[in-house]
């Protein structure tokens, strides 16, 4: 088993293309996902980071190395490629970890969805453009955390207590946030310090959670047509 000093027994898998590193058509620099070097240094406090990406691990490598960012991650993993998704488990047996603990981070939700892997929750983001900070995946990850669970049994327990109310639909299969309900008003079911909505799409069940504070996220079940199960995914927005 590779070695690790993180203290959470999970796993955060990060997309690179699109998800922490981005290139400038104008200058045709490499341009990191806007705050990531203070957040890859809190989360790899109580994770492990890898990557996970399509490109060529040897690719990838020199890409972060130029970024400066490659010191965070404990390895690289390449060529993830699968009809649907990419393939996880085998990772995951290699670090003996359970996918319930672990995210995956991408920007694409077709791509990035682990493809052998049904309980493994999946993070969407830039889905708009490549301008979220970083911050918010600490802040996401972190409240997650906070509810004393797995991600998976957060997730599961979030979507069951909140459970569908009226509002608009989210197409899922788009892969973006951008349709996703207001939050619903008096009376609609709710979590504590949260507001939810939720409503459903082909055979989806998006769940918005807003705290009292504003931070928010949506939560959705993806169908994928060669994928047996349906995949939790969050979507944040940006």
């Amino acid at each position: 088993m590779p070695e690790t000093s993180s203290s959470y027994p999970g796993i955060l898998f990060w997309d690179l293309a699109g998800t922490l590193l981005s290139l400038d058509e104008s200058t045709r620099k490499i341009r990191t996902l806007p705050g990531c070097d203070e957040a890859l240094d809190i989360l790899h406090r109580d994770f492990t980071l890898l990557v996970s990406t399509g490109d060529l691990a040897a690719s990838a490598r020199l890409m972060l190395r130029q970024a400066g960012l490659l010191g965070y991650f404990a390895d690289i993993y390449g060529n993830l490629w699968a009809p649907a998704g990419k393939p996880y488990r085998e990772i995951l047996t290699e670090w003996q970890v359970s996918e319930e603990y672990c995210l995956a981070i991408g920007d694409r939700v077709n791509y990035d969805i682990p493809a052998d892997c049904p309980r493994l929750v999946t993070v969407i983001i830039n889905q708009n453009s490549f301008s979220l900070h970083a911050g918010i995946i600490v802040e996401l990850v972190q409240r997650l955390q906070s509810q004393g669970e797995d991600f998976y049994a957060t997730f599961r327990r979030l979507v069951d207590k909140v459970g569908p109310g009226p509002g608009e639909e989210l197409d899922t299969r788009a892969g973006s946030p951008a349709n996703a309900r207001s939050p619903a008003g008096p009376g609609s079911p709710s979590a504590p310090g949260q507001q939810a909505a939720a409503g459903s799409r082909a055979g989806a069940e998006p769940t918005r959670i807003r705290y009292d504070d504003g931070f928010e996220f949506v939560l959705a079940w993806h169908h994928h047509p060669s994928l047996p199960e349906a995949r939790p995914v969050i979507f944040l927005p940006g």
